[in-house]
């Protein structure tokens, strides 16, 4: 009678020993351990197993043994539990302890979509909190098992608010971080125009029309990175551009109506104020100012776009004095009581204290002078009436508007 060779059994696993015998004269008997069993012995015992089989004469063979051993039992290790940032890459790695009849076979899974993974190591990125599960076998019933918890560092999420999200241009916005300053060590900012700024609470002012998305990137105390790029998040109007010219450019108060020709861009309303109390919301208006001279008025033109954004213009308008004045070719000094005196006339444009009327006769003498606008000869020279004939005269004065000095000279016939 024969053993096989000595077996190894796994955990919880069971042996099956069977001899092989010959001679004697069946039926056998079996003795194993010292007590009668059947042929097989099928047993989970650890340790040396005897058998001893006798025929039916009672003929006994020799003591056979055959020995059961245990694997030892497998342990899993895997990496340390680690906390990352979302979609941060992290490595899996497994190890074991322990034999079995076969090798070693890892297996990874995760509490969030159940995807096997095979091997001892793998590089994972998960997004949120997840517990990865490792198993390891070795061709046994029993396997070990461990587990890797991979936590997310918190990271807000992209929060912001403006004081204005539109208007028109200059806009000058106040940024703010709605988000949880404890959180985050840096906040960056792109305004959508080229510029770009830090900190919790930036202020910015967009200078052309048109729609900015604004772009936020925030990197939190523990490394992590987040952004979000907000569409259109604020709108910009075009200002209209005030302007005008009018016609006359010199306007007089023998022609005191002016016509305004408007030169606005991107307007759709217009408020003019001419500066005399007048006020007109025609495109192109037309008015008429006091004819009194040497004033001086505001105009003042509002354009309005159809967003309601306004810009302003003004021009300084002057009804202008006119220098004319009228001097008689004749006069009649005599006992009768018409036409006795001679002078100028003068309308308002000329400045009195620099006013001289001088008059000459034929030899060249002067006969009369004034510097006083509203003074008239008399037709007398030393108190005595000059002879009848043509005298010459002279008259000097000052515009208002220019300054411009003048000198003109005349005839005067005098007729008794």
């Amino acid at each position: 009678m024969t053993l096989g060779p000595d077996t190894t059994i796994c955990l919880g696993g069971m042996a099956t020993l069977c001899p092989t015998v010959s001679g004697g004269t069946a039926p056998y008997n079996y003795i194993w351990d010292g007590a009668p069993d059947v042929e097989c012995l099928v047993t989970a015992v650890i340790g040396d197993h005897d058998l001893i089989v006798t025929d039916i004469n009672g003929c006994s063979s020799e003591l056979e043994v055959q020995n059961v051993a245990q694997y030892v039992p497998l342990t899993a290790f895997a990496s340390d539990d680690v906390t990352i940032c979302p979609g941060d890459n992290v490595i899996l790695a497994g190890e074991a302890d322990g034999e079995g009849p076969s090798g070693y076979v890892f297996e990874w899974t995760n509490d969030v979509d159940g995807t096997i993974l095979t091997g001892p190591v793998h590089t994972a990125n998960p997004t949120v909190n997840t517990t990865y599960i490792l198993t390891v076998s070795a061709g046994c019933e029993n396997t070990a098992t461990t587990t890797v918890t991979v936590d997310m560092f918190p990271i807000p999420n992209i929060d912001i608010d403006a004081d204005r999200r539109e208007g028109c241009e200059d806009l000058d916005v106040q940024f703010t971080s709605m988000m949880d300053a404890t959180l985050i060590e840096l906040i960056q900012w792109d305004f959508g125009d080229g510029a770009i700024a830090t900190g919790e609470a930036p202020a910015h002012v967009y200078k052309d029309p048109g729609c900015f998305d604004v772009e936020v990137r925030i990197t939190t105390v523990d490394g992590c990175r987040n952004n979000a790029i907000l569409d259109d998040y604020i709108c910009v109007w075009q200002m209209p551009e005030a302007a005008f010219m009018y016609n006359p450019a010199e306007p007089d108060i023998f022609s005191p109506t002016v016509e305004f020709t408007n030169l606005s861009e991107d307007g759709s309303a217009y408020e003019w104020y001419f500066g005399d109390g007048g006020f007109s919301t025609n495109i192109n208006p037309d008015h008429t100012y006091p004819d009194v001279g040497n004033q001086r008025y505001l105009v003042e033109l509002v354009a309005e776009s159809v967003d309601g954004c306004r810009d302003t213009t003004y021009q300084y308008l002057t009804i202008d004095e006119v220098v004319l004045y009228y001097v008689p070719n004749a006069f009649t000094p005599n006992e009768d009581p018409f036409n006795q005196t001679f002078g100028p006339v003068f309308v308002p444009g000329f400045v009195p204290r620099d006013f001289h009327f001088v008059i000459y006769n034929r030899w060249g003498e002067m006969v009369w002078e004034s510097y006083d606008p509203s003074a008239r000869w008399d037709g007398t020279y030393g108190d005595v009436f000059v002879e009848d004939g043509v005298y010459v005269w002279q008259v000097i004065y000052r515009e208002n508007k220019s300054d411009k000095k003048h000198e003109d000279f005349g005839h005067i016939t005098v007729i008794k």
